[in-house]
This record gives structure tokens, sequence and C-alpha cells, in this order.
């Protein structure tokens, strides 16, 4: 996940205390590069190096589309040959699970928002977990993916093409 691969990043923030712009420009050719991990700087009172880093937390996670990490079951993923991934799992809502999906998109580089697949609000009152139950889903190489379910009272297999 994206989110992720920020999570612990961080660059360093390095304050000249009174130097000048010719100073501030040597300094910065002199960091073009940040130091190595394990790397001896020293330096006088006149520079302060501190790393700033993002304060990033799991309720970040919405900003890729990934908001229902907490509610997945019975997840499934695939992907095509492009590297754009198809994901998805039932969501307990209430007393019934639905069936939602999402997808990573590689040329974005984005997930994008949850969208509701299959619902089903008019089931029997003696269903015994009423709503959408062992989703499978399958993606081809050229991304069409096919996602498959039966419902709990049911014996029939439902599916659907995505595209």
């Amino acid at each position: 996940m994206r989110i992720n691969k920020y999570k612990a990043a961080f660059l360093w923030d390095v304050k000249l205390n009174g130097a000048d712009k010719k100073t501030i420009d040597r300094k910065k050719m002199e960091y073009a590069y940040p130091p190595e991990p394990g790397s001896v700087i020293i330096h006088n009172e006149a520079e302060q190096w501190s790393a700033v880093e993002p304060k990033i937390s799991a309720d970040d996670a919405s900003e890729d589309g990934l908001n229902d990490l907490e509610n997945m079951i019975y997840p499934a993923v695939g992907h095509d040959d492009a590297g754009n991934v198809a994901l998805i799992w039932r969501k307990r809502v209430g007393k019934r699970f639905d069936l939602w999906g999402t997808n990573f998109d590689v040329a974005t580089g984005m997930w994008r928002k949850n969208v509701l697949l299959e619902t089903r609000d008019t089931m029997p009152a003696n269903a015994p977990v009423p709503g959408v139950d062992a989703p499978s889903l399958s993606v081809g190489a050229n991304g069409i993916a096919v996602v498959s379910w039966f419902y709990d009272y049911e014996s029939d297999i439902w599916a659907n093409v995505y595209r």
C-alpha cells in the first residue's frame, strides 16, 4: 500500500543560524545528497540538524481508498500483466454481508474509491447469516476481472464481469 511506503519516510531539516546566502548555497551543494545511514556529521552550534517525518496513522488510509481495512472479511486479490490490482471483500453491514471492491491503478499510483458491488436487502428472515458468502476473484492478463459469490441461503452461484 502506497501510504505505508511513506509512513517511515523522513527528510533532514538543516538550520544554519546567522548564515548568509553564499553560505546557504555552499551548504546546499555540500549536502546535495542526504547522509548515508550511520554517518557521523560534525558541525558547530551554527548548524542544527533535525529529522522531519510525516505523521501518518491508520485513519489516513482512506486517502488511498482503503478505508475499510478493519472490516474486510474473506478478501481476494488479483492483478493483470500491467500490475493493476483488483481487491474484493465481504463487509458486515448491520446483520448482513455485502460485497465490496476496489482497484489499484498503476498509471495513477492510487487506490480507487471502495465500491459496493453487491448487496441483498430482500433476504428471508430465517437466513442463517444473510448476505454474500465465499467471494472469489479472477483477473485476466488483460485486466478483465470476474467476481463470483453465493448467498448464504441459496445454492446458486452469482458472477459479474468488470472491465
